[in-house]
């Protein structure tokens, strides 16, 4: 019984990485939470590679005064 409630307690702590990375980049906490209970290490994959929500593409810098 023991092992049954770390096996838990682990795979749920795991599940939470992806979660996390996924909410520092501004998307769903839940969601991802919930995809990584199964898919954890694919999660994981497309969470470290994905680009922050709020961060433009290809946005040219802003004009310095001078």
């Amino acid at each position: 019984m023991f092992f049954v409630i770390l096996g838990i307690v682990l795979w749920i702590a795991i599940a939470l990485w992806p979660a996390s990375i996924a909410r520092r980049k501004g998307y769903s906490f839940l969601l991802f939470f919930l995809i990584s209970l199964f898919f954890w290490w694919i999660t994981l994959f497309v969470t470290l590679f994905m680009k922050p929500k709020n961060q433009q593409a290809s946005s040219p810098p802003p004009p310095q005064a001078g």
